[in-house]
């Protein structure tokens, strides 16, 4: 719900990475469940597509939420340009609920000082600003460290599981003047399954505010292999995501080393324990 009862809702997407008709594409991909859209003979063809999976805004539904595309190329813009944005969706009738940008090192800070490591630090301080004045969701992304690609790459290529879970903060680059000021951290990593199924690991690193489970990390199912759409669980009886991709002892050791030495007294026993532990 609007703060402004006079506006409509609006959630922003500001790409500094991909042009407006990839992003388009990416999503017109996931709300059809795997299609493309360069199949499509027309534009209205495509339209009606999206309207048939409910994806558009209906100015007469209250509860319809139009999403913004706005495509920069890199260095061309500074933090700033965000308070215009949303301003001129103001003067326009929408109010911004939420923001989302792509990605934290392709945009300039306000207050430059030549440094690539301080200036990273001061984007991220901006885009604080801006989410705690505007009071919304501010999302962004940044790359993994070269720590953190290889041992996903070398886990990967020894077809290990369970790699997510040996990330943290550490593995951010320029992690500290990242994550400082951010409320919320989360790596994600795409991850297989031994039957070949693709999940996105993901692993919440940090939070400043109250969460209701104890889970940190989940993978969460791709509807297969080669898509970018993940499967949907809401409004389902059950969740979609598994909490470990490993189910059964080699795939333990195989990941993890020998957890515990085999003895006489503590042998099949201990380890089918342990399995039984993982997997649930």
């Amino acid at each position: 719900q609007c703060k402004d009862k006079t506006k409509k809702p609006c959630i922003v997407l500001l790409t500094m990475e991909n042009f407006v008709r990839q992003t388009v594409c990416a999503l017109y991909h996931i709300m059809t469940g795997g299609k493309n859209l360069r199949d499509c003979k027309t534009a209205d063809e495509a339209i009606e597509e999206f309207k048939s999976h409910a994806f558009e805004f209906n100015i007469d539904d209250e509860n319809s939420i139009e999403i913004v595309i706005k495509y920069k190329p890199v260095n061309s813009i500074t933090t700033d340009y965000l308070y215009k944005l949303v301003e001129d969706l103001e003067d326009d009738g929408y109010e911004c609920i939420a923001f989302l940008h792509d990605y934290v090192k392709r945009i300039l800070p306000t207050l430059r000082t030549g440094d690539p490591y301080q200036d990273l630090g001061n984007v991220v301080n901006d885009f604080k600003t801006f989410a705690t004045l505007k009071d919304i969701p501010f999302i962004t992304a940044s790359q993994l460290n070269r720590e953190a690609a290889k041992l996903i790459d070398e886990g990967r290529n020894a077809n290990r599981n369970d790699l997510i879970k040996k990330l943290g903060r550490s593995n951010i680059g320029e992690s500290s003047r990242i994550d400082e000021n951010l409320d919320g951290t989360f790596i994600i990593t795409p991850e297989f399954s031994t039957d070949g199924k693709k999940y996105m690991g993901i692993k919440n690193t940090k939070h400043r505010y109250e969460i209701f489970t104890n889970k940190v990390s989940i993978y969460q199912p791709y509807i297969n292999p080669d898509s970018i759409a993940f499967v949907e669980d809401v409004f389902e009886t059950k969740p979609a995501y598994r909490e470990s991709l490993m189910r059964d002892n080699e795939e333990i050791r195989a990941s993890f080393g020998d957890i515990e030495r085999a003895s006489i007294n503590k042998s099949v026993q201990s380890m089918s324990r342990l399995a039984g532990s993982m997997m649930r």
